[in-house]
């Protein structure tokens, strides 16, 4: 596209024009380290566009070859360009355009019957993960396998039951079978 005044050559294109009511994309700049684990036709939520529901989406492509940006904290990070399509059957969407600024989820996993704990409740034990249940108002130890983990939130595999009350962020200090009680946070 030539974005100034010149002699074009026979064949140039001088504008482009977009259909925003059906084939609206958003280009998500994604951390490289991220963009390993996404694949085309993942589900995508876009938010902050500005409406009170997420729009949905797809991953259609993501670019083959990645480039350095510096962060706002200054450090240099690899990005990758990942092209998400917009559902055509969300009329609200039509007032997003070029430009626009918006945030986007892309789920790579989902497993609705996973079991999930905070990953604050998570701690090593003789090299094996665990948390500290609470059952009958005392701390049991619990020995778990984990699955999948986002830093915030783990998949436990085995070990706890679903339902079980776990603390978080617990103290070296609190060893198995000690008292505990709940308290309100918040």
């Amino acid at each position: 596209m030539q974005e100034s005044a010149a002699t074009l050559a026979a064949g140039t294109p001088i504008v482009e024009i977009g259909d925003v009511g059906s084939d609206l994309e958003v280009l998500v700049e994604l951390l490289s380290t991220d963009a390993v684990t996404v694949s085309l036709g993942d589900p995508v939520l876009v938010e902050g566009w500005g409406g009170d529901t997420p729009l949905r989406g797809a991953v259609v492509q993501l670019e083959p070859q990645g480039f350095t940006k510096v962060s706002a904290l200054g450090v240099e990070e690899q990005r990758v360009n990942a092209i998400v399509r917009l559902s055509a059957d969300q009329p609200e969407s039509a007032g997003l355009g070029s430009g626009f600024r918006v945030e986007a989820r892309i789920i790579v996993w989902q497993d609705r019957d996973a079991l999930i704990v905070p990953a604050s409740a998570l701690f090593r034990d003789q090299g094996r993960w665990a948390v500290l249940a609470v059952d009958g108002g005392e701390a049991v130890l619990r020995r778990v396998t984990i699955g999948r983990n986002n830093g915030t939130q783990a998949q436990v595999l085995e070990g706890l039951e679903e339902g079980a009350q776990v603390v978080l962020y617990p103290s070296s200090d609190l060893a198995d079978g000690e008292s505990v009680e709940q308290r309100e946070v918040g």
